[in-house]
């Protein structure tokens, strides 16, 4: 099967919602100086909408050039057996 978006007028089953959600805020984020989400205001009503972060902190000190740090963290993601 094959699909363009740009000339098909029904959307793929599965994605009707992403499609409703093209071109609308999906949230409004507030990101202090250290990449952590101090605040987040839902602006669509999803099913799956969630309000975990995903950014990624930076360290309180500076970075030098050519430095790195690691921020362990992790993503779990709810399996599902719908197809698309």
């Amino acid at each position: 099967m094959s699909r363009n978006s740009l000339t098909d007028k029904e959307h793929s089953i599965g994605f009707e919602n992403v499609a409703k959600s093209v071109g609308t805020r999906l949230a409004l984020i507030t990101i202090n100086n250290r990449g952590e989400i101090v605040k987040r205001i839902a602006k669509m009503k999803s099913p799956r909408a969630t309000t975990r972060s995903r950014s990624i902190p930076l360290p309180e000190d500076a970075v030098a050039v050519g430095q790195s740090w690691s921020f362990p963290m992790t993503w779990s993601f709810p399996a599902t057996t719908e197809r698309c």
